[in-house]
C-alpha cells in the first residue's frame, strides 16, 4: 500500500509538471517534493516578473521574518520565509540570498511575522472536499496543541471564465485566487484528521461532544453567532479552557 500512495503521489506530480516546470522546478526537485524532503532551488532567486508570470500565489508576496517548528520539534528562526500556496511550498531565504524550499511534511510547522502579529502553522492531515485525504500546512486560529483545533487551509482555486454562448461575450473573465477552507479537530494529537467546519450550529456543536450543551448555553449568554468565526473562535477558546 505504502508503493501504491508513492506511486499515486508521483502520478499527481507528473500531471502538474507544466506548473511545476514554470517554477522553475526540475526532476530532482520533484523527486524531493514527493519524499517530502526540504531542497533548495535557484528558481527562487529570479525576479519577481518571472513569478508573476508563473501564476504563482503567495498568502503575502513579501518575504517576511519567522520560525521553523523543524521535524525534531524544536522551533529555529528565519530570517526570511513566503508560504507559497500554489505550490504548498514554504520557501526560505538565508542571510546570502540562497534559497531553500520546504514542502509539507517535512516540518512540523512555521510561523509567519514575529511577536503577536505572528501566524502559526501546522502540517497536519485533513479530509477536504475533494481532493480526499491530504497533509496540509495549516493555519492555526485557536491556541495551538490544546484539546480542540481550530484552522484554516489556504488553496488556490481557478475559476474558467463564463461566456455567453449566444452572444459570444465573455461576461466573467476567469480568474485565479486563494480560497480559504476551515477546518477543525483534535488538536493535542497530530496524527489524527482534521475535517471541513461548516459555520452553522449543528456542526459546530458537534465539535464539543457530551458538552455540547454547556457550550450552547455559553453561547445563548454572551449572544454568539454560530456563523461568525470569531464567535465560534470564542466557543473552541472556552473549551479548551477546561481540556
Amino acid at each position: 500500500m505504502k508503493h501504491v500512495r508513492l506511486l499515486l503521489g508521483l502520478g499527481l506530480l507528473l500531471s502538474a509538471s507544466a506548473a511545476w516546470a514554470q517554477a522553475g522546478l526540475n526532476t530532482q526537485d520533484l523527486q524531493d517534493i514527493a519524499r517530502e524532503r526540504p531542497f533548495s532551488a535557484k528558481s527562487l532567486n529570479e525576479s519577481q516578473r518571472r513569478e508573476e508570470a508563473a501564476g504563482l500565489l503567495y498568502l503575502h508576496p513579501d518575504w517576511q521574518p519567522g520560525r521553523l517548528f523543524t521535524a525534531a520539534g524544536q522551533w529555529q528562526p528565519a530570517t526570511a520565509l513566503r508560504y507559497n500556496v500554489s505550490l504548498r511550498i514554504l520557501e526560505m531565504r538565508d542571510s546570502t540570498g540562497a534559497a531553500r524550499l520546504l514542502p509539507v511534511g517535512s516540518l512540523r510547522g512555521f510561523a509567519l511575522g514575529q511577536g503577536a502579529a505572528a501566524r502559526e502553522f501546522r502540517t497536519r492531515r485533513c479530509r477536504l472536499n475533494g481532493r480526499g485525504l491530504v497533509r496540509e500546512f495549516v493555519e492555526v486560529l485557536s491556541v495551538p496543541e490544546q484539546a480542540l483545533l481550530l484552522g484554516v487551509v489556504h488553496e488556490v482555486v481557478d475559476e474558467p471564465a463564463v461566456v455567453n454562448a449566444a452572444l459570444n461575450v465573455t461576461t466573467r473573465p476567469a480568474r485565479r485566487y486563494v480560497a480559504q477552507t476551515l477546518v477543525a479537530g483534535p488538536g493535542r494529537q497530530p496524527e489524527q484528521l482534521l475535517l471541513p467546519l461548516t459555520l452553522e450550529q449543528r456542526s459546530v456543536l458537534r465539535l464539543f461532544g457530551a458538552r455540547a450543551p454547556e457550550l450552547a448555553a455559553y453561547a445563548q449568554a454572551q449572544q454568539l453567532r454560530y456563523d461568525r468565526l470569531p464567535d465560534v473562535l470564542r466557543l473552541v477558546e472556552r473549551y479548551n479552557i477546561d481540556q
